[in-house]
């Protein structure tokens, strides 16, 4: 089973990764640098181009600070 697919069904929302960034002042560049991922990766994970796998959102909560549930809900 393909696990982004998974996290996809279970409510990701883009727009919680989105707005977290805005909230704290960081730029796409920042971000990607905060989360170990890709420019490029953030750009699509924010605009929902792109579904994250669970090492994904491991990598983001870390980056943020953040539980990993905070992109579900």
């Amino acid at each position: 089973m393909d696990t982004a697919v998974t996290i996809r069904k279970g409510g990701f929302k883009p727009e919680r990764l989105y707005q977290l960034r805005v909230e704290r002042g960081y730029s796409l560049e920042k971000t990607g640098s905060l989360c170990k991922l890709s420019t490029s990766e953030m750009g699509q994970l924010e605009n929902g181009k792109r579904n994250p796998g669970v090492k994904t959102i491991a990598k983001m909560a870390k980056g943020f600070k953040v539980e990993k549930g905070y992109f579900f809900a």
